[in-house]
């Protein structure tokens, strides 16, 4: 005599973004050139590339990736013009 197995299917619990890229990732169509504008402007701004910068930083400088970092102080342009 066979026994069937029996299978269940379990669904992942996703939270709302991750339900959002699985979409994405199946409806390729959506990455129009429109689309695609839309979200350099949102998330490709200097605000937010400078605030990704700030929090990926101190992890860069323990990491010891990069041998010597200058660091340009806010006042940069006027010290400039005074050595000139």
């Amino acid at each position: 005599m066979m026994m069937k197995r029996q299978t269940r299917l379990q669904y992942g619990d996703f939270n709302e973004m991750e339900k959002i890229r699985v979409w994405l990732e199946y409806h390729q169509e959506v990455f129009t050139e429109d689309f695609m504008a839309e979200l350099a402007n949102k998330f490709l701004n200097y605000y937010n590339v400078r605030k990704k910068i700030k929090e990926l930083f101190p992890r860069i400088l323990r990491m010891d990736i990069i041998d010597n970092i200058d660091i340009i102080p806010n006042d940069y342009g006027e010290v400039f013009k005074e050595k000139n």
